[in-house]
């Protein structure tokens, strides 16, 4: 598995103890491969595959749901937020309804764009794309729930309030079908 999650190729010496903390679980095995390469700690070097420094006393989250939550602490605020205010609104999510949220939302909370952000919550795999530009899904619903606990309870209230009042002004004849 791991073999197949680099690309192919030999595996770098030092790569035992991921296998080991996987324990199995190939979600948890490709987290830790993502956090290794955003890290720097694993590069792509002439076609081979390296490590870079000593894995021994790495500190790697225990759980899948620690691990999801490390990623997410390291997106850029905005692209956090946005991922945050997206797991509020469910595991799939419309484009639409999230731009609303994020617009109407207390000043410093404001995000004005949300496509760059879905573009990279897309491309470092965090969620899908179900419909172009129209629908996501987070890619698995331990993401999604990572994302919502990383809000205060306080911050959470709030954009569950914003999530209500949008969609009932995007969907005034469908109320009974999101309710």
């Amino acid at each position: 598995l791991l073999v197949q999650l680099l690309g192919g190729g030999d595996l770098p010496a030092g790569l035992e103890r991921v296998a080991e903390r996987s324990d199995g679980n190939p979600f948890y095995l490709e987290e830790v491969l993502r956090s290794l390469l955003d890290s720097g700690h694993l590069d792509l070097n002439d076609g081979r595959w390296e490590v870079n420094g000593d894995l021994t006393n790495l500190d790697l989250p225990e759980t899948l749901s620690g691990m999801l939550g490390a990623r997410i602490d390291r997106l850029p605020r905005e692209t956090r937020r946005v991922a945050q205010t997206a797991a509020v609104i469910g595991r799939t999510f419309e484009r639409t309804v999230l731009g609303e949220v994020l617009a109407h939302d207390s000043a410093p909370n404001r995000v004005q764009e949300v496509e760059p952000h879905l573009e990279t919550l897309t491309d470092d795999g965090l969620v899908r794309e179900l419909r172009p530009a129209e629908e996501y899904i987070f890619k698995h619903v331990l993401t999604q729930e990572a994302a919502y606990e990383r809000l205060l309870t306080r911050r959470r209230v709030e954009l569950h309030r914003l999530v209500a009042q949008v969609l009932e002004r995007l969907y005034p004849d469908r109320l009974h079908e999101i309710s």
